[in-house]
């Protein structure tokens, strides 16, 4: 049996699919792993500094070796391990170890790596596993086989390192002058109610709110940034979305996201040294003869909040200057992040790219080697094909699998002429149009087959940096038992993600860009402090308040303190109710405070969120005046309870339907960058605190707040409290 201590170990494809082991977890490895702690080791690209003292660990004298040294290590050549693979020796461990002797630390330097050693590590009585290093994360965790050690001895247990010490490291510690409410607190998240200026466009302000109203104009409100910067995106122009902001409203803190991630990438050349894209490289060019292809799906415009187009274009300009000869994109057509028919400008210019580096790369007459190929091979639009989330339509994924892999969709010899036609088909915006194939036409006119079907041997990339819709479709291309839908033949292709999607399920396997990783999250102090929480809301936003909240990890921290509830979401075009699942959601909630199980909890209201980005103004206008209903009814039990109640919004969207020039009218969908209302409604304030907003105050102050409200100091490095406290 295996006993493994440590922050996270992966372990690879050969002993099933990737498993991340956190404190909770227990997963079978060559036996029963259990018993998992944080003893921490921090890894510096693939340089490991050994774990501060414990209380019954310590690791020292790291030195390096190389490979061919180990008797235990896999041969390189049936392994597939290669010289990524290092091996650390005489690592110490002071209190584990009877004979004081070596153990051994394995470093994969990439996933891929990482597999072979599963067995050989298992071999040993002590030894280190690591995950591929990331810069300043604690990474690795000491494994201890039971059974006799190396000397002959037994090996001491490490019952010792359990929970207890695990949470000294998330203590919270009480504040001096103020107690929490005898109530629970509730965290309400408006998503995509922003604060603009009242006007007919407002369907925040045009909708009657007398209970928003009255929170948003109380002495304990104010506003906070959810865009730009203040979410850990680029630039001011960048708009905030439903995944940064619950990561901010979680952490507490602001951590770089993906588009900044991919953006520095892209710009020092890191993203081009990768073995992924080196292997991606490698997989699109001659092999056995025939040229491979390298396809590129993703969301088709520059709206940053999924994608964008400047990330396509570098790709494809790298792929043809390191002798790529054939590429095709499956575009996702927008529509709700920019404007609502906006696909016919965003095919114009990749058109314009893509011809470019055709002409650039065309093989001088009679060399016999061939010319650049890089074309439009499918697409459709976002809402239809692709890119569902949630698990809400998998019938959405398994067209868009169908459409890209296999050809199959309505049939044009261009994106341009795709669009055009559905457009005169119907008012339907880009992202409900239906899925398209391109193909050419033979002197007849007759329609020859598509150009952009996959084959063994290809490369795939999902170019979306945003993960909660593009888990579903990298799981279609590179899970060897995929059953969600029959995939048919289903090509042998090396997939690769922008960056990895779901840290915990490891989704993709290959990624491009490191995810940002987030530690100490509000819920895992929480959870070390024995305080009872809940998250709810439907299906469309629940992801929101538990794997995005909880740092972009899946399940829970702590089962034993934590109850999640998803509401199903209706499978409709949301205008056409909206109210989505509020009311369901408000019953809910109120079951759980009225309970008395629970201390905290948070929930996400969606509608204001997803009826907005329809660009259906008065289904918007509708959609705020439930949710100042259910607001309303939730304020009442709080009073009720003795409680507080925290609303807030994650980014904005419903505050602007649309813009206007010239008179004419033009749907907006997309988020905005206004502000987000913050509001406490304390049933029992007594001018104990104070608001005391910092300058550029974002949606990362709020975790300090809470736990402020809770009775305790927020925790060190969190992001200054929304409040002050009388100290007299």
């Amino acid at each position: 049996m295996i006993v493994v201590v440590g922050a996270v170990v992966v372990v690879g494809t050969d002993v099933g699919a990737a498993v991340g082991l956190r404190a909770v977890d227990v997963v079978a490895v060559d036996g029963v792993v259990e018993s998992v702690a944080v003893v921490g080791v921090v890894c510096d690209d693939v340089v490991c500094s050994a774990p501060s003292t414990s209380t019954r660990a310590k690791a020292a004298a790291w030195v390096e070796v190389g490979v061919d040294s180990d008797p235990l290590l896999p041969n390189s050549k049936d392994s597939g391990v290669g010289p990524s693979m290092s091996v650390v020796d005489r690592c110490e461990i002071g209190d584990v170890s009877d004979d004081a002797g070596a153990s051994d630390v394995w470093l994969p330097a990439h996933p891929t790596s990482a597999p072979a050693t599963v067995s050989a590590i298992a071999a040993r009585p002590h030894c280190f596993i690591s995950t591929p290093p990331r810069r300043n994360t604690v990474m690795t965790g000491l494994v201890q086989r039971e059974g006799k050690s190396s000397s002959g001895g037994e090996p001491p247990r490490l019952d010792a390192i359990n929970d207890e010490e695990v949470n000294m490291s998330r203590a919270l510690q009480p504040l001096p002058n103020f107690s929490h409410r005898p109530g629970p607190l509730l965290i309400v998240v408006a998503d995509g109610v922003g604060v603009a200026p009242a006007g007919p466009s407002n369907a925040v302000t045009t909708a009657p709110t007398p209970m928003y109203d009255a929170l948003t104009t109380s002495v304990l409100s104010t506003t906070l940034l959810a865009h730009g910067p203040a979410v850990g995106l680029p630039s001011d122009d960048d708009m905030g979305n439903s995944e940064v902001g619950h990561n901010a409203l979680g952490a507490g803190r602001v951590f770089a996201q993906g588009a900044k991630l991919v953006n520095k990438a892209i710009a020092d050349g890191s993203i081009y040294q990768t073995t992924v894209w080196k292997r991606i490289i490698a997989s699109a060019t001659i092999q056995n003869g025939r040229d491979h292809t390298l396809h590129f799906i993703g969301l088709h415009s520059d709206g940053g909040v999924h994608s964008n187009t400047e990330h396509l274009y570098a790709l494809l300009e790298q792929a043809a200057n390191e002798g790529v000869k054939r590429v095709r994109l499956h575009i996702l057509l927008d529509g709700r992040d920019v404007g609502a028919r906006s696909a016919l400008d965003y095919i114009a210019q990749t058109e314009q790219v893509l011809q470019k580096i055709n002409e650039h790369h065309r093989a001088p007459e009679g060399s016999g080697e061939p010319s650049a190929d890089f074309r439009i091979g499918s697409g459709g639009g976002r809402m239809k094909i692709t890119m569902d989330r949630y698990g809400a339509d998998w019938d959405m994924v398994e067209r868009g699998y169908q459409c890209h892999t296999n050809g199959v969709g309505r049939r044009f010899t261009s994106a341009t002429e795709a669009v055009e036609t559905m457009y005169a088909e119907s008012e339907t915006g880009d992202q409900y149009l239906q899925s398209f194939v391109i193909v050419d036409r033979d002197a007849s006119g007759k329609f020859g087959a598509p150009i952009g079907t996959m084959h063994d041997g290809d490369a795939v990339v999902m170019f979306n940096f945003r993960g909660d819709r593009a888990i579903e479709i990298s799981r279609a291309y590179e899970e060897i038992d995929f059953d969600v839908f029959d995939r048919g033949d289903h090509p042998d292709v090396y997939f690769a993600g922008m960056l990895q999607y779901d840290g915990d399920t490891l989704v993709p396997k290959n990624y491009l860009v490191d995810p940002p990783t987030i530690d100490r999250t509000m819920g895992e102090f929480l959870c070390a402090a024995g305080l009872r929480s809940f998250a709810i809301s439907e299906t469309q936003k629940f992801g929101h308040v538990t794997y995005f909240w909880n740092g972009n990890k899946s399940g829970y921290i702590d089962p034993e303190l934590e109850t999640y509830i998803e509401i199903p979401s209706d499978n409709v075009e949301f205008n056409t109710t909206p109210g989505m699942k509020l009311r369901e959601i408000t019953d809910r909630t109120i079951e759980l405070l009225r309970s008395g199980d629970y201390d905290t909890g948070r929930l996400n209201f969606p509608n204001g969120d997803m009826v907005g980005h329809t660009g259906d103004l008065e289904a918007t206008v509708e959609a705020m005046v439930i949710l100042d209903s259910c607001l309303a009814d939730l304020v009442a039990v709080i009073d009720e309870l003795g409680g507080v109640l925290v609303f807030t919004a994650d980014h904005g969207n419903a505050d602007i339907m649309y813009t206007e020039s010239g008179g004419v009218r033009s749907p907006k969908t997309s988020h905005t960058l206004s502000p987000v209302p913050f509001v406490i409604h304390d049933a029992r304030y007594g001018g104990e605190y104070q608001m005391a907003v910092p300058d550029r105050a974002g949606l990362s102050n709020v975790a300090a707040t809470v736990f402020n409200l809770l009775g305790y100091e927020a925790p060190d490095g969190y992001d200054r409290s929304l409040i002050s406290f009388d100290t007299n």
